[in-house]
């Protein structure tokens, strides 16, 4: 009768390891096809954090119009000149933003691509500016952004 236990003991411990060896795979898969994907606005949002132009919000509709929100985060005035979202910048009218302001931008037409509504997007961002005391000294900042069509 002992054998009988020490059999069925052996059975359900493999079983468990078979489980837990299981539901790690099933993890791993999940999580490489979620990267695969690439699609995360958290993760758009999380790579402008640390640059001196945050690209806030991005808004693309389907009637070829785009809306931009930028926040100036260096602690000088800057002046936003161009700015392109997978395309290459186009100019725009200038924008002054002080530090810590915050703007919402209407794009000019080819200055952004235009995608069916309810499609997602993972675009190219582009924003050209310069010191608002030193309109010579050109700088940019580039990423990427993710999002879907309005």
């Amino acid at each position: 009768m002992g054998k009988r236990g020490q059999v069925a003991t052996e059975y359900l411990i493999i079983l468990a390891i078979v489980v837990v060896i299981s539901l790690i795979a099933v993890g791993v898969v999940r999580s490489m096809v979620g990267v695969r994907a690439g699609f995360n606005p958290a993760f758009s949002r999380i790579e402008w954090t640390a640059k001196e132009i945050i690209l806030e919000n991005v808004v693309i509709y389907s009637n070829n119009t785009a809306a931009v929100k930028l926040l100036n985060n260096a602690n000088y005035p800057v002046v936003i000149t161009a700015v392109g979202v997978g395309t290459p910048a186009v100019s725009q009218d200038r924008t002054t933003l002080y530090p810590g302001q915050d703007q919402t931008l209407m794009l000019r037409s080819g200055s952004f691509v235009i995608g069916e509504k309810g499609k997602n997007y993972n675009l190219h961002v582009e924003i050209i500016y310069h010191d608002a005391d030193d309109p010579i000294l050109q700088s940019s900042v580039s990423g990427t952004v993710t999002g879907t069509y309005q």
